[in-house]
């Protein structure tokens, strides 16, 4: 690193806090764009063979809605997860309602687990719609209450967007149309 000669002393000086000065900035960029506990993100694939559904939020979230009453002290750790596995299934099999083209979807699986981040993420497995109008109402967000929000992401069998939507309490619905899809190929 060169040093400041006493007649650059103030070029140098000011380099340097414009130097802080963009550090400060970019981490509090960071800061502001870190996990906020009230979002959660639901990314819905299009498969061959099904519907696969993602819910991610954070484990104070997820505690809320096992707990709605905040009686039970602590909260979902990486240590304890394996403790809360079961009810976090159970609880999940309701996070949404799908439905296509006026059926509802039956739910074929679940699968909670908890991310290197310490997110919880939901892996929901149902039928693969039919053509047509493919509408979800997130329950979990009508059971949180207001404050909770969402975002919901559909991709069709290529990973192309088919659309998303900012959801919550208020406003739990997201709808989209799905284009008929060929057979699953049968190995013999």
């Amino acid at each position: 690193m060169t040093r400041c000669r006493s007649d650059r002393f103030d070029r140098c000086s000011g380099f340097r806090r414009l130097l802080s000065f963009v550090a400060v900035v970019c981490g509090l960029g960071s800061i502001a764009q870190a996990h906020d506990p009230s979002e959660s993100w639901t990314n819905a694939a299009l498969k061959s063979d099904s519907l696969k559904v993602e819910i991610t939020m954070a484990p104070q979230c997820a505690m809320l809605l096992l707990d709605p009453s905040g009686k039970q002290p602590g909260g979902i750790t990486e240590e304890n997860f394996p403790d809360f596995r079961a009810r976090l299934e159970a609880l999940g099999a309701q996070f949404y309602v799908v439905t296509s083209v006026r059926t509802p979807l039956k739910l074929r699986s679940i699968a909670a687990r908890m991310t290197e981040e310490y997110d919880v993420v939901f892996t929901l497995v149902y039928p693969p719609p039919g053509a047509g109008r493919l509408y979800f109402h997130a329950t979990f967000l009508t059971k949180l209450g207001v404050g909770f929000t969402g975002t919901i992401y559909l991709t069709d069998l290529a990973g192309k967007d088919l659309g998303w939507d900012q959801i919550n309490a208020e406003t739990p619905n997201f709808e989209a149309t799905v284009a008929a899809t060929p057979p699953a190929k049968k190995t013999p």
